[in-house]
């Protein structure tokens, strides 16, 4: 690929990737999925120009009916929010993809699984404070009540947020907390 992805057009080939990533085929959106992984690993900042092309076509991977497929979706998006300015965006876009029926569903059967996933490569405080601020100012109250039930079982149940569990604890046990 060269120097960040010179020689060829990051937008078109997101794009083509996109593409992938929507077909019916599980062997075809995992192949689009790893080559997006590749080109992360080779090109980050010229794929992260682009990470708008990009991430739609990733979250509705996290739907896909094969686990693979949505594991492979979720250590994408986990690559692309290691950059600072990029994690927030990721944040806000997986708790939209909560949002609505099909939403609720995705958070029902994955949702624990993006959570986790995202939480073990970005940390689990980092991960859990920026989805309870995303959803903080959440006008649809039964979906901010399902999303806070969901992030508040994992808080005490994943290995991936024993930190913050233990933060939690000791907030409490010297005062902090109160």
């Amino acid at each position: 690929l060269g120097d960040a992805g010179e020689g060829l057009e990051m937008a078109d080939l997101l794009l083509a990737l996109g593409t992938q990533m929507g077909s019916p085929s599980e062997a075809t959106r995992l192949a689009g999925l790893a080559w997006v992984e590749a080109l992360l690993g080779v090109a980050l900042g010229a794929v992260l120009a682009h990470a708008p092309l990009l991430v739609p076509p990733v979250l509705t991977s996290l739907a896909a009916p094969a686990p693979a497929v949505a594991t492979q979706a979720i250590q994408v998006l986990a690559t692309v929010a290691e950059d600072t300015e990029q994690f927030p965006r990721v944040v806000e876009a997986v708790v939209a993809q909560f949002r609505g029926p099909r939403g609720a569903s995705l958070l029902a059967n994955r949702g624990a699984a993006v959570i986790r996933g995202l939480a073990a490569r970005l940390g689990g405080q980092q991960v859990f404070c920026a989805m309870a601020a995303a959803v903080e100012g959440e006008g649809d109250l039964p979906f901010a009540a399902t999303l806070v039930q969901a992030l508040n079982l994992l808080l005490l149940t994943a290995p991936e947020a024993a930190d913050l569990r233990r933060l939690l604890k000791g907030a409490l046990a010297g005062g902090e907390g109160a």
